[in-house]
C-alpha cells in the first residue's frame, strides 16, 4: 500500500548524498552497456491510477497499465524493437545483492535465438543504509536500516529516436518493508540505443534517391508527379534557395501508391564539412506540398509557392 509522505532528506549518514544528488527512481540504474543514460521523464509522485480517464490527478495508461497475476503480484506488462528490429522485455528474476539472494529486473534484448542480454539492470530491493544501532535516518527508530523498494510496470521503445520508457515507483523504507518514508513514480527514459538514422547513410556517391510512393502524401487525395529538390542543409528553413534536380518524377504517367521511385543524382558529392538535403515535393491537380516544419511546436505545411520553378 503506497503511503504518501512529502517531505526533505536532512540528517542520515549513508543518505545525505542521496538527498542532494539525484531521484531515487533513476540512481539505482546499472547500465550495462556504454552510452546508455537514464533520466527522469515525467514526474508521476502526485499522481494516481483513477477510473476516471478525465481525472487530472490521474498518472496515464502507460504507468497504469498494469496487469496483476493469481498471486497478487504485478505482472510486467509492454514489450518493443529498436531500430534495429532487437526485441526488449522486463524480466524479474532473483540475484545476489547485499549478500542476499533479492528481486532483480532485467531490461533484456532479445537478438534472436538464445542470444538474450541484459541492458539495464535494475534492483527490486536493496539496502541503502545498513545499521549497527547508528540512526540511518531521523524518521526511521535507532538501529532501523534503510531499504529501496523499486517495481517496474511497463516498457516502450522509440526505434526513430532511440529511447526506452519504463513505468517505476520506488521508495525508501525504516526497515525490511516497514514504513516508507520516501515515495517517487515516474516513467524513466533510457536514452542511447540505436536511431533510425544510425543505421542509415546520409549520402553514398555515386548515388540514386529513392523513395516510396505513399497513397495520401502530405494529405493529399493522391499523386500526379513528384518534382525533386536540393539546397545545402544550412538553408533549408528557406525553399527559395534550394535548386531542381528534376522536375517531373515519374515523367508521362501519374505514380503508382506504393511502387518505388528511382532518380539519379547529378549532382557532385558535397565538399567535406558540408552537408545537401533532398526534397520530393508532391503535385496533385494544381497543388504542391513541400513537407511540413514546426513552428512554436505545432507542425504546419512548408511554403511549397518558394520552391523554384522547376519544368
Amino acid at each position: 500500500m503506497w503511503r504518501r509522505v512529502f517531505c526533505t532528506l536532512t540528517v542520515g549518514v549513508s543518505l545525505t548524498s542521496l538527498a542532494a544528488a539525484q531521484s531515487i527512481l533513476t540512481d539505482q540504474f546499472q547500465m550495462n552497456e556504454p552510452g546508455l543514460t537514464a533520466t527522469n521523464f515525467q514526474d508521476l509522485t502526485n499522481k494516481e491510477c483513477t477510473n476516471s480517464t478525465s481525472d487530472p490527478r490521474s498518472a496515464g495508461p502507460f504507468y497504469c497499465q498494469t496487469d496483476w497475476t493469481s498471486d497478487g503480484a504485478p505482472a510486467r506488462v509492454g514489450h518493443g524493437t529498436d531500430a534495429l528490429g532487437r526485441m526488449y522485455q522486463i524480466r524479474p528474476r532473483i540475484g545476489f545483492i547485499d549478500g542476499q539472494n533479492r528481486l532483480v529486473y532485467d531490461i533484456q534484448r532479445l537478438n534472436g535465438g538464445t542470444n538474450v542480454f541484459a541492458v539495464v539492470t535494475v534492483p527490486g530491493e536493496r539496502t541503502i543504509c545498513n545499521s549497527t544501532g547508528q540512526l540511518c535516518d531521523s524518521r526511521c527508530g535507532q538501529g532501523e536500516s534503510v531499504f529501496q523498494y523499486t517495481y517496474l510496470y511497463n516498457l516502450a521503445v522509440d526505434p526513430v529516436n532511440g529511447y526506452l520508457d519504463l513505468a517505476v515507483a520506488s521508495k525508501l523504507t525504516c526497515g525490511a518493508g516497514g514504513f516508507s518514508f520516501i515515495e517517487e513514480r515516474g516513467i524513466i527514459r533510457v536514452s542511447g540505443l540505436p536511431t533510425l538514422l544510425d543505421i542509415f547513410l546520409s549520402y553514398q556517391p555515386p548515388a540514386t534517391l529513392t523513395w516510396n510512393v505513399p497513397r495520401m502524401p502530405e494529405g493529399l487525395g493522391g499523386s500526379d508527379s513528384f518534382s525533386l529538390y536540393a539546397g545545402d542543409a544550412h538553408t533549408v528553413s528557406d525553399l527559395s534557395q534550394s535548386i531542381p534536380v528534376q522536375c517531373v518524377v515519374p515523367s508521362a504517367r501519374p505514380p503508382v501508391p506504393g511502387e518505388q521511385l528511382t532518380v539519379n543524382d547529378p549532382l557532385p558529392a558535397p565538399a567535406s564539412g558540408d552537408a545537401r538535403y533532398y526534397l520530393a515535393a508532391v503535385n496533385y491537380q494544381g497543388q504542391r506540398r513541400a513537407g511540413q516544419q514546426s513552428s512554436g511546436g505545432t507542425p504546419q505545411g512548408r511554403n511549397a509557392a518558394a520552391l523554384p520553378a522547376c519544368q
